[in-house]
């Protein structure tokens, strides 16, 4: 999957969700509710299963069927 590291690293377990460019997965940032940080459901296309420091580059994700 094709995945753009330019605001955010992306990690090896990092879950991903849409990009911003058309064609593109991203890091989700979690959000905190009530001191809780969770990831907004029904956003999660995967998990990063390879590293990206910086950029736009394909890399293995195991993908999330909902």
């Amino acid at each position: 999957m094709r995945v753009d590291a330019t605001k955010h690293p992306v990690a090896i377990g990092d879950l991903l969700v849409t990009g911003d460019h058309a064609g593109t997965a991203m890091v989700s940032v979690p959000l905190s509710l009530d001191g809780v940080k969770i990831h907004r459901p029904g956003t999660i296309i995967g998990k990063a299963l390879e590293p990206l420091a910086s950029g736009e580059k394909e890399i293995l994700v195991l993908l999330s069927l909902q």
